[in-house]
């Protein structure tokens, strides 16, 4: 996959990755993702849909959810499949290491493709989620964090959706994280440096908000980390 295509990618999220990944709908697993020490994560082979790639809620139940101050879940709606890949297991991560708030919002970067093995297809990306609860129109960001990762993904044209994720690998936070780091990047710099962008996940970070509150209607207007200023969000439909 060529660089330019993914720094594209990484700027518009709507936009569709090339080669195998952009036809196929995923399906990931609902198996925890492990965060410590270069862990690969043995998928088993019984998998569910992720909940990124389920269908919208129906205007009604959105409805609903407004009368009775809940918010909805969020739901990838671009066409990017990568990108559906990296919510998905998101999500797996933070049901396993955060509380549940009124909603989680992902935020990632993605450093590269590796498609020229349909049994092991690779997607280098730091997952970061973040939770949050409403206040107002005002979205408060109460817990969250980063995921540095090496997905492996495989064709299973049996699935429903035409993939499975079957391996993670992850790195720990602590004084051997540089290293680890390295090793699932294959010592490739570039893409160390990319998913240590924290400018890229911030755009995401808003993007990805931004399409969560057009999608379904919500009154929100901004968003905010404890202790730091509201950050306005600009483009609403």
């Amino acid at each position: 996959m060529k660089k330019n295509i993914i720094l594209v990618m990484l700027a518009i999220l709507c936009l569709n990755a090339c080669g195998k990944i952009k036809s196929a709908k995923v399906e990931t697993t609902t198996a925890e993702t492990e965060t410590s020490a270069v862990k690969e994560t043995q998928v088993p082979e019984t998998t569910t849909e992720a909940v990124s790639t389920a269908a919208e809620p129906t205007s009604t139940a959105v409805e609903k959810q407004k009368k009775e101050n809940k918010l909805p879940a969020f739901v990838y709606v671009g066409m990017n499949e990568a990108a559906r890949i990296c919510t998905a297991q998101s999500e797996i991560i933070n049901k396993k290491m955060y509380e549940q708030q009124d909603v989680m919002i992902p935020a990632f970067v993605i450093a590269d493709f590796d498609e020229s093995d349909d049994n092991d297809m690779k997607i280098w990306a730091n997952l970061w989620t973040f939770n949050y609860k409403l206040e107002g129109d005002n979205l408060l960001c109460k817990s969250g964090g980063e995921y540095p990762c090496l997905m492996h993904i495989k064709l299973d044209p049996g699935s429903a959706n035409g993939y499975k994720v079957f391996k993670v690998e992850t790195v720990t936070d602590g004084t051997n994280h540089d290293k680890e780091l390295q090793k699932i990047c294959e010592n490739d710099e570039s893409r160390v440096k990319m998913l240590n962008d924290h400018t890229a996940m911030e755009e995401q970070r808003k993007q990805l908000i931004e399409m969560y509150v057009s999608n379904f209607g919500l009154p929100v207007k901004s968003y905010q980390d404890e202790g730091s200023e509201k950050i306005m969000l600009e483009n609403l439909s």
